[in-house]
C-alpha cells in the first residue's frame, strides 16, 4: 500500500458522521488502486483496511486473530486508510467512548462476514414470524456455583470478579437436557446464550443436508449475532451434552454496552473474539466443499456425513471445567494413552471389552 498525504476517506460506512470523523484521524492513510489485493488469506493481520468508498475489511486484526480470514480486494483507485491493534489500544486508554463505538462497528463487520460466509453454504428460508420461544429447560437466577466457574472461562478471561457478577446479575441460567434446540435458524432472535457446561453443536441446512459448522464448549457465546446486526438466527444450535448457559435478553444486552463503563468496552471485546473464532470455524466446512468439487468429487454423501457428525459430538474434553482439589480448573490436557484427544464411542466400547478382559 502506497503512502498518501493525509488524504483518507470521506468517511466510514457503519459509524456516525462523528465517530467517523473522529476515527479517521487516528487512522493511516494510504492510496489504493482498483483491484489491488489488501488482505490476503493467510498472511499475519496487522490492521483493518478502509476502502476509498468508505467500506471497512479485515476487522479480525483488531480482535484477536493472528492471520487474516478472507481475501480483501479494492474496488476502485482513490484514497484509503488502515488502523492497527495498537492504535485501538490507544484509543481504548484515552477515549473510551469512542472505543466501545468502535468495537460494537467491529461487531456488526464480523457478524456481517459471518452471513456471507455461511450463506455460501446455503440460503435461509423465509424468516417464521415472532420472536422464538424460550429454551426447553430448568431456570433460574445464576447460583453461586455457577458463578465460581464463570471466573474460568475464556470469555471471562478479563473481566474482575465484580464484573463477572454484574453480568451475572442479569443473566438466566438454564439447565438443558441433550438433544434440545436452544437456537433455531429463521427465528427472530432474542437473546444471547454463554455456555457455562456442556456442549452445543452448531449447525445449517443446505438443500436436503445438514451442515455441521461448529461444536462450541465453555466459554463460548452463541446468538449474539442477531442481537447486533437485527436479521434473523443464521443456525440451529442444538444441545449436544447436558448443559447449563447463561441468558442475556437483548435489553441487558443493549444495556451493558450503552453504560460506557470499562466492563462495556471488556464486554464487547469478548462478544468481537467470539465472532472472530466462529468465523473461523465457519470457513471450514466451506473450504472442505470447495476442495472437494476443485477434485471432481461430489459432496460428503450421508452416511459419510454422519460417521465425521459421530466423531465431532464424541469427542471428549472439549473446553472441559472440573472442580479439582484447588477449585474448578479448564482442562488444558487429559491423556492417558499418549494418542491425541479421546473419542467416547471408542472409550464406551473399551469399557464393553475390560469386564471379560483379565489384563489392564
Amino acid at each position: 500500500m502506497g503512502e498518501a498525504e493525509e488524504t483518507r476517506p470521506e468517511r466510514i460506512v457503519g459509524l456516525s458522521e462523528q465517530d467517523s470523523s473522529r476515527l479517521l484521524e487516528h487512522t493511516r492513510p494510504f492510496n489504493c488502486s482498483t483491484r489491488q489485493m489488501l488482505c490476503r488469506r493467510g498472511d499475519a493481520a496487522q490492521h483493518l483496511v478502509i476502502l476509498p468508498n468508505g467500506e471497512a475489511h479485515g476487522a479480525e486484526a483488531l480482535v484477536a486473530g493472528d492471520h487474516y480470514l478472507l481475501d480483501v480486494f479494492s474496488q476502485e483507485a482513490g484514497p484509503g486508510a488502515s488502523l492497527d491493534r495498537e492504535t485501538l489500544a490507544r484509543i481504548e486508554r484515552d477515549d473510551p467512548a469512542l472505543a466501545i463505538s468502535v468495537h460494537r462497528w467491529i461487531a456488526g463487520l464480523l457478524a456481517s462476514s459471518l452471513r456471507d460466509v455461511d450463506d455460501s453454504l446455503s440460503r435461509l428460508r423465509s424468516p417464521r414470524a415472532g420472536s422464538e420461544p424460550q429454551p426447553d429447560g430448568e431456570t433460574g437466577p445464576v447460583s453461586a456455583e455457577t458463578l465460581d466457574f464463570l471466573r474460568l472461562l475464556s470469555f471471562f478471561r478479563e473481566f474482575t470478579n465484580e464484573e463477572v457478577g454484574r453480568v451475572a446479575g442479569v443473566a438466566r441460567q438454564w439447565h438443558i437436557s441433550a438433544g434440545r434446540h436452544v437456537v433455531t435458524a429463521g427465528e427472530t432472535g432474542r437473546s444471547c446464550f454463554i455456555l457455562v457446561s456442556g456442549a452445543v453443536a452448531v449447525k445449517r441446512t443446505a438443500g436436503q443436508r445438514t451442515i455441521h459448522l461448529a461444536q462450541i464448549g465453555p466459554g463460548r457465546m452463541f446468538g449474539e449475532m442477531s442481537l447486533i446486526d437485527n436479521v434473523p438466527r443464521s443456525a440451529t444450535c442444538t444441545i449436544a451434552e447436558d448443559a447449563v448457559l447463561l441468558e442475556i435478553l437483548t435489553e441487558d444486552f443493549e444495556r451493558l454496552l450503552d453504560e460506557g463503563s470499562a466492563l462495556s468496552l471488556k464486554f464487547i471485546r469478548a462478544v468481537n473474539r467470539n465472532i472472530a473464532r466462529a468465523l473461523e470455524e465457519a470457513l471450514h466446512p466451506v473450504d472442505a466443499a470447495a476442495e472437494q468439487e476443485a477434485s471432481g468429487g461430489a459432496f460428503t454423501d450421508d452416511r459419510t456425513e454422519a460417521l465425521i457428525d459421530k466423531i465431532r459430538s464424541s469427542v471428549i474434553g472439549d473446553d472441559v471445567v472440573i472442580d479439582g482439589p484447588f477449585g474448578p480448573r479448564r482442562v488444558v490436557y487429559a491423556d492417558y494413552t499418549a494418542s491425541g484427544r479421546c473419542l467416547g464411542l471408542i472409550e464406551r466400547y473399551i469399557q464393553n471389552l475390560q469386564r471379560i478382559y483379565a489384563n489392564t
